[in-house]
C-alpha cells in the first residue's frame, strides 16, 4: 500500500531531507554485499509514466537471498510516495548479476518543468537486514 502525503509550504524542507536521505542511503549502500543500479529515465514528461529497473550484483564471496525491497520518492510536485515495500525475491551466488527491468511503473505527476525527483531502494533479507540500496536523480521536461 503507497502512502502519499502533500507538503505544502514545508515541502522544500522536506526534500532536502529526501535528498540528504537518499545521499545517505546511497552511501550506506556502497559497503553492502549486492550493488544496486536504479535505472530510471534522465528526463521525464509531466503526466508521462515512469519506469523504474534494477540491476542487482553480488559483491561478496557468499551467496545472498534477497526476501525484499523498499522504495520512496521525492517527486517534483513536493510530494512523498512512500516508503513502501515491492516483494522481490532473487537468489545471488558470489559475482552473479540479476536485472530486474520492471521493478517500478507509476503514473508520473503534473509537475514544473526544470523540477528534479529523485527515488531511493533498498534491499533487504529475510531478516529485515540491509543488502544494497541506489538511487537515481530524474529531470521533468
Amino acid at each position: 500500500m503507497r502512502k502519499h502525503i502533500a507538503l505544502g509550504r514545508s515541502g522544500l524542507i522536506v526534500s532536502a531531507v529526501v535528498l540528504g536521505g537518499l545521499a545517505l542511503t546511497v552511501g550506506t549502500a556502497q559497503a553492502l554485499p549486492i550493488k544496486v543500479t536504479v535505472g530510471c529515465p534522465a528526463t521525464i514528461t509531466p503526466g508521462g509514466m515512469l519506469n523504474v529497473g534494477l540491476t542487482l550484483t553480488n559483491r561478496s564471496k557468499v551467496a545472498r537471498t534477497v526476501a525484499k525491497s523498499g522504495v520512496g520518492a521525492h517527486l517534483a510536485d513536493l510530494n512523498i510516495i512512500g516508503p513502501f515495500v515491492i516483494p522481490l525475491a532473487a537468489s545471488l551466488s558470489p559475482g552473479q548479476t540479476v536485472s530486474v527491468p520492471n521493478y517500478l511503473s507509476l503514473p508520473f505527476p503534473q509537475a514544473p518543468k526544470g523540477t528534479f525527483s529523485s527515488l531511493g531502494v533498498m534491499i533487504m533479507d529475510s531478516a529485515d537486514l540491509p543488502l544494497g540500496g541506489g538511487g537515481c536523480a530524474i529531470e521533468v521536461q
